[in-house]
């Protein structure tokens, strides 16, 4: 999925997760769909914390990992997409000056 790199993202708070195997088990209670995340996908739940742009996340991801700019951005669209299909994040609408 095409994200507007100036949409927020946002946290579903009936979701839960519990640390398991160096990554994130998510359950998302409104539908009972769980996802297990990796380190790197773990990180962008925690920037997840607060409603963050897609390109807060790739620019966050970026500097926290040596990985090239279009590379992340196809990483973290795949993620949302997942996220988003299972109900444990948000698109929240797009606001001018993000």
């Amino acid at each position: 999925m095409n994200f507007d790199p100036k949409c927020r993202f946002e946290r579903n708070a009936d979701s839960f997760g519990v640390e398991q195997d160096g990554g994130l088990l998510l359950l998302a209670l409104e539908t009972g769909r769980y996802i297990h995340l990796n380190a790197t996908a773990h990180a962008i739940w925690q920037m997840l914390a607060a409603p963050c742009s897609f390109d807060a996340l790739c620019a966050g991801l970026q500097a926290r990992f040596a990985v090239d700019a279009t590379r992340c951005r196809s990483e973290v669209s795949a993620l949302l997409t997942r996220l988003v299909d299972a109900r444990l994040v948000f698109v929240r609408a797009c606001e001018p000056g993000l």
